[in-house]
């Protein structure tokens, strides 16, 4: 196979700072959604692949939900992949079965059957083309009774977001900050342009002695939307105030076309955009962005 191209995915520059929020984000937010979601499908038809799988909060916690489960973590920024791949090999149980690849989602490397897909915070980082691309591949690749997890955030239309101070972190001698902004792009219609600030200061002082700074594109869009370019059928799934929309899809007859694999021999299914008039903040999920209000910080 030709060698990758350097890494120029977003996510790259503030890998470093991601846990910080992310990680209490996911405690309480989307790892219990997900984890009583899975715990009585069955994985046995194919891998769990997450798509997008950032530093692996996700994908750990899948792991420790279902100690039967093979995952396939998924990430395209070279940072978030550093401590994806640092938090497996931390881990004895996590390295037998959990495989990191380096993939973008319009490229996956997907197995021939797959029992569940999680995709947060993921989708608005493909133009419509991709999506349309990801869904047919998905579609013929996920087994009878397969779930696609899909976070979204909390707003469905580009929309000016100023710069604000979403949260606040401390460890040892320094002190770490987090601001967000987005705005419509100017040059492609629906789409935004989000940025994100960390600065980072030392010993109580008033000025930041770093700032980081990462950009990246992203298309808004509903739960119905996802339901119109998937075909597929969609629920939500429960989670705490505040927390960004949460759903589950699954292959309807007519999504799956003419290619889907048939069940293996012997094999069994599982069981069964305007922003709002005073957004919460986005914050870091899984490997991306989200609107919640638990951790902002005026």
């Amino acid at each position: 196979a030709a060698p990758r191209p350097a890494d120029t995915a977003p996510y790259s520059p503030s890998a470093e700072f991601f846990d910080l929020v992310a990680a209490e984000h996911t405690a309480t937010s989307s790892v219990p959604a997900v984890a009583a979601l899975l715990a009585d499908a069955d994985l046995s038809t194919g891998p769990v692949v997450d798509i997008g799988a950032g530093t692996g909060l996700v994908t750990e916690a899948v792991a420790r939900a279902r100690p039967d489960a093979e995952i396939i973590a998924c990430e395209p920024s070279a940072g978030m992949r550093a401590v994806l791949t640092s938090r497996v090999f931390g881990d004895e149980d996590l390295r037998t079965r959990v495989t990191v690849t380096a993939d973008t989602a319009p490229d996956l490397d997907l197995p021939d059957r797959i029992s569940v897909v999680l995709l947060c915070g993921v989708l608005g980082h493909l133009d419509a083309d991709a999506r349309a691309g990801l869904w047919r591949r998905l579609n013929r690749r996920l087994a009878p009774g397969g779930l696609v997890v899909v976070e979204l955030m909390q707003f469905e239309r580009p929309t000016t977001l100023p710069e604000t101070r979403l949260a606040t972190a401390t460890a040892g001698r320094q002190r770490y900050e987090w601001s967000f902004a987005g705005a419509p792009d100017e040059t492609e219609d629906g789409v935004m342009r989000l940025h994100s600030t960390w600065r980072v200061y030392r010993d109580g002082a008033g000025q930041p002695e770093r700032e980081v700074h990462d950009s990246y594109r992203w298309t808004p869009f509903a739960l119905a939307d996802v339901v119109a370019e998937s075909g597929m059928a969609a629920r939500t799934l429960p989670t705490r105030p505040g927390a960004p929309p949460l759903a589950v899809l699954t292959r309807t007859p007519d999504s799956a076309g003419p290619d889907v694999c048939e069940p293996a021999a012997g094999s069994r299914p599982p069981p069964a955009r305007t922003a709002p008039e005073a957004p919460d903040g986005p914050h870091p999920t899984t490997g991306h962005v989200f609107f919640s209000s638990s951790t902002t910080d005026g």
